[in-house]
């Protein structure tokens, strides 16, 4: 049999590749991928490039790829330019935008104007959804430079990307395009292989600088929509920087029945409505035109409770919800022999279902480790809780699933529960999805746990959580709400003891305790700081309560003890807190007596305020006289309240034991206040600051005045 001459294929493959080598120095920027065509008959598309004799391909899923001459059949090259000129570009919406003069004095707070923003949404008869997305800007400072790089996050299985354009424009007209090699996908989790599923889409618009126009376009295809998936947009018409131009359209079948939505603005904000049907399609679409740049105010509620949006949701019960949560997270709880086998060991001496619970809350939190995995209730998969507790990590719904399991398997009365999180948006039960829940807790009789528990103590739910809404995965039912007394009050106690001696010198002890949500937040900051940071915090402060304040030492409770109060004791001194005036001494102001009023320091606002969290201050402070001196005069306590907040501050002087007691607690008692309210706020707040300029002046005794 004859020998066949591959040598001459060979070098015709190689010339052929040297010449896209020359290439790549002449263009650099590929329109759509190569393709390299194997003899097996497999194609592998991507960016082509030679490199140290050999043919790489890094295609957009997955790492760059080495292929052998001997299995290429053929390539094919598509190539585009790495720059060009506006004039001879024919895009309508990208011509108009560079013709419209932007006057910088009009916008002198805006980083850059949004030119052009649309967002094309369309739920196709097969239930798959297609975003295409287009944004044009322009650069006005530098602040704004940073709107050329691009980074979105999309699940591995269920979505793809396709970047249409990426694209600058210089002053002088001349576009630059995002080169195919100049965009990076990385996985997400790739450290835990469990939550390997998401990948990072990232790139930087080229030669971007003050000026720019910067101009991307996107197409996003998504997973089929269904319950667990619905349809639910919601498009804001309002934004940080000034928008000339804004336009969102829905598509959708009008077979479709269950596709609601609610517009959530008022005809003055000047929306252009456009709602029409045509054959089996339903179009919406919503335009506004020259949104002014949003100026933020402290405390502002999030944008879902002041910005005029419109929002749609493919409507599902409740119940509909809570049975397919149950199929997918059911299988997933069975228990190995080996996980049954510690469960009896775990509660082996515990008496009754609550100290059974507490043991399998505390082993799981020190034995499966909490990692930051993005978990969100639409696309949670549940892993197998055999597996969780094999690989000894998990995301926060894995943990609560993990939880459930044991306490199921103990034969203990538990549930999941599922909650909105009004912190982040408004909840409104007419337009519910399941994307409003994103909050899970396990219940367990009649306590409700918080399955991070590397930080949380037995029965401890973040305060966040209150005055949400929730449900439960296998018990049925409607919405409720978590009794308040089941949330323990975050706040951090301070006692703070002043021993003056005769020179003036002052010797301060202060005690810190941690309560409610506060403890876990204690523990996770002190935890993870080095010997040597933990000093300079103490340090810290001791110069923030007393001026000179010089560190003497501290304590620091077990971090991992989750059956004491986390805290903390530190002593320090000061030669700088009291100042002496003949006979008589003059105090610096009582410390932590000072209240904060920043975020009350404008005459008006324009947006409601909002508090995250029923905030509880509680501090104690005794104050040990010098021997031989009194209270000549004491600043007056003040104690006042309205229907948001309350705030007391007295003060106490003990003649027997010589001693001047400070107590404050201040406390929040609504979440929101009307920006009509904020005046009666701002009052309240301003009013009680007062004593942090009063001084407590000391005079000598009568007996001592005498010697």
């Amino acid at each position: 049999m004859k020998k066949k001459n591959t040598a001459g294929k060979y070098i015709k493959i190689v010339i052929y590749l040297l010449a896209i080598s020359s290439l790549f120095a002449l263009a650099g920027k590929f329109a759509a991928a190569d393709v390299i065509h194997l003899k097996n008959g497999d194609k592998i598309s991507g960016v082509v490039s030679l490199k140290d004799g050999m043919v790489t391909v890094k295609p957009p899923y997955t790492e760059k790829l080495l292929i052998g001459f001997k299995e290429i059949q053929k390539i094919d090259i598509t190539r585009g330019k790495d720059t060009e000129e506006l004039a001879l570009i024919k895009d309508e919406a990208l011509q108009k935008a560079c013709a419209e003069k932007i006057n910088e004095a009009d916008y002198p707070n805006a980083g850059h104007v949004t030119l052009y923003k649309e967002e094309n949404y369309v739920y196709n008869e097969d239930h798959t959804v297609v975003t295409e997305s287009r944004s044009i800007i322009k650069v006005l400072k530098e602040r704004s430079l940073d709107a050329a790089n691009y980074v979105r996050s999309f699940k591995k299985e269920e979505e793809s990307i396709e970047i249409v354009h990426a694209r600058s424009v210089s002053a002088d007209g001349i576009v630059s395009n995002l080169r195919n090699d100049a965009v990076k996908h990385t996985d997400k989790y790739l450290a835990y292989p469990m939550y390997d599923k998401v990948k990072i889409l990232q790139f930087s618009v080229p030669e971007v600088k003050i000026g720019s126009i910067i101009d991307v376009k996107i197409i996003t295809k998504s997973y089929k929509a269904d319950c667990l998936n619905p349809l639910t947009y919601r498009q804001y018409f309002m934004s940080y920087e000034p928008v000339k131009f804004s336009r969102f359209t829905i598509k959708y079948p009008k077979s479709l029945k269950n596709i609601k939505y609610k517009k959530y603005f008022t005809p003055e904000e000047s929306v252009k409505i456009n709602e029409t049907a045509t054959g089996e399609t339903v179009i919406a679409s919503y335009e506004k035109s020259d949104i002014p740049d949003f100026i933020d105010e402290p405390m502002m509620p999030p944008f879902s409770y002041f910005a005029p949006n419109v929002k749609f949701v493919q409507k599902f019960k409740l119940n509909d919800i809570a049975a397919n949560l149950k199929e997918r997270i059911a299988p997933k709880t069975a228990l190995s022999d080996k996980m049954k086998s510690d469960l009896a060991e775990m509660i082996k001496d515990c008496k009754t279902a609550k100290e059974k619970a507490a043991k399998i809350y505390a082993y799981l939190s020190t034995n499966i480790k909490n990692v930051e995995v993005e978990s969100t209730i639409d696309d949670f998969r549940p892993n197998d809780a055999a597996r969780v507790y094999s690989e000894k990590y998990a995301s926060l719904f894995d943990r609560s699933v993990l939880l459930y399991s044991f306490l199921k398997e103990a034969g203990l009365e538990c549930d999941i529960y599922f909650g909105t999180n009004q912190n982040s948006y408004k909840f409104d039960e007419d337009m519910m999805s399941v994307y409003d829940f994103d909050n899970i807790l396990v219940g367990c009789g009649k306590d409700f746990l918080y399955a991070d528990s590397e930080y949380y103590p037995y029965g401890v739910i973040p305060e966040s959580y209150k005055d949400n809404k929730y449900f439960k995965v296998f018990g049925g039912g409607g919405l409720f709400e978590i009794a308040r007394d089941k949330f323990e009050r975050s706040f951090t106690d301070d006692l703070l003891t002043l021993d003056i001696s005769p020179d003036a010198r002052t010797v301060f002890h202060l005690q810190e305790f941690a309560h409610g949500s506060s403890d876990p937040s204690f523990r996770a900051g002190y935890k993870n700081l080095k010997p040597i940071k933990r000093k300079q915090s103490f340090e810290q402060t001791a110069s923030s309560i007393a001026n000179g304040g010089q560190l003497i030492g501290y304590t620091l409770t077990d971090v991992e003890n989750h059956n004491e109060k986390q805290g903390c004791t530190i002593d320090f001194e000061s030669p700088n807190y009291v100042s002496k005036l003949g006979d008589m001494y003059m105090l610096v102001p009582v410390p932590l007596s000072s209240i904060y009023t920043g975020f009350v320091s404008k005459e008006d606002r324009k947006y409601d305020l909002f508090f995250d969290n029923f905030n509880l201050d509680s501090v104690s402070v005794s104050i040990k006289l010098p021997e031989g001196y009194k209270v000549k005069y004491l600043p007056q306590s003040i104690e006042k309240s309205n229907e948001y907040f309350r705030i007391s501050l007295k003060l106490k002087y003990d003649e027997k034991k010589n001693e001047v007691t400070f107590t404050r607690n201040n406390e929040t008692l609504k979440k929101i206040v009307p920006v009509a309210n904020f005046k009666k706020l701002k009052d309240l707040f301003e009013s009680s600051a007062t004593l942090k300029k009063e001084r407590i002046i000391l005079e000598k005794a009568a007996a001592e005045k005498g010697k």
